[in-house]
Order: structure tokens, then C-alpha cells, then sequence
């Protein structure tokens, strides 16, 4: 079994590393940590949530299922493992991330194949332009 590695970053029309306004960086990488599809309440439906990690270890999205949005409830906080600090650790909509994000990259740890060191990359774009 191998460890996947995911790295994240998106893109900022003006360039630079600087808040576009969401608590997003521009031009930034970030850790994806997981993938869910959550139920709030077993009368709701399930919503698909991507918690991501800013390596800087502060800023944070600020929009719908962040730490302190009302989607995060007590409930939710638990259910989720979510600290409500700006600690660079947040969730968000899956849907949000696709708007937000351009790409991902997947890599897999090097390892020894056919008396060689191979390192294998995995890279999906989002086509975000109309």
C-alpha cells in the first residue's frame, strides 16, 4: 500500500501570492488531507466537503463550511474532527474547490521499479475558463 501525496494550487489572474478576497491565497499550494461526503442530518442531503491544509499554517477559506460558517455547526465540528482556529486547516465545498482550484497533483512516494528509482505524478486540470 502507498501513501498518496496531494498537492493543490490555483490560479490568480493578477499573479502573487495574496488573498483574493475568500481567505484563499493566490497562486498557492495547499494539502489536500480528505475527501468526504458528509450528512449533516439524516433528513438532509449528503454534501461533498474537501478539507484542504495551507502549509503557511494560518489563512483560511472563509466562505460555506469554514470553521466558523453556520454550516459548521457543534454537530458537524465533531463529526468532522474541525478545530474552529485559524490553524490553515478547513473545509469546503467540493463544488467550491472546482471553482477555485485549477489543478491537483497526485504523487505517489519514490520507489525502487526495474532496478531503478521511478517517482509516478498524477496531474488533473480543472478547465475553469467559459
Amino acid at each position: 500500500m502507498y501513501e498518496l501525496m496531494l498537492g493543490k494550487s490555483f490560479n490568480l489572474s493578477s499573479g502573487g501570492e495574496a488573498d483574493i478576497g475568500n481567505g484563499l491565497q493566490g497562486s498557492h499550494a495547499y494539502t489536500v488531507q480528505r475527501v468526504v461526503d458528509y450528512s449533516p442530518n439524516s433528513d438532509e442531503e449528503n454534501v461533498k466537503l474537501i478539507q484542504l491544509r495551507n502549509p503557511w499554517g494560518a489563512t483560511e477559506w472563509e466562505g460555506a463550511w469554514s470553521d466558523n460558517s453556520p454550516e459548521m455547526t457543534q454537530k458537524a465540528r465533531y463529526d468532522l474532527d474541525c478545530l474552529a482556529r485559524d490553524d490553515g486547516s478547513f473545509w469546503m465545498p467540493f463544488a467550491e474547490y472546482v471553482k477555485n482550484f485549477i489543478s491537483v497533483d497526485a504523487s505517489l512516494p519514490t520507489i525502487y521499479e526495474g532496478g531503478e528509482y521511478q517517482r509516478h505524478t498524477i496531474i488533473l486540470d480543472f478547465n475553469n475558463e467559459e
